[in-house]
């Protein structure tokens, strides 16, 4: 039965790590994007 929870907590882990990174590489995805639109925007004004 140790075994048994010490894998689930292993597995719960992961998980929330998982969770974590992913969320964290949203954000920088988000800024990127809009990085990206605020050099579209100025590259259009320039015509």
């Amino acid at each position: 039965m140790v075994y048994l929870t010490a894998a689930m907590i292993a597995i719960w882990l992961l998980t929330f790590g998982y969770v974590f990174y992913l969320i964290q590489r949203t954000k920088s995805l988000e800024q990127e994007i809009r990085a990206l639109e605020t050099l579209v925007k100025e590259a259009e004004k320039g015509r």
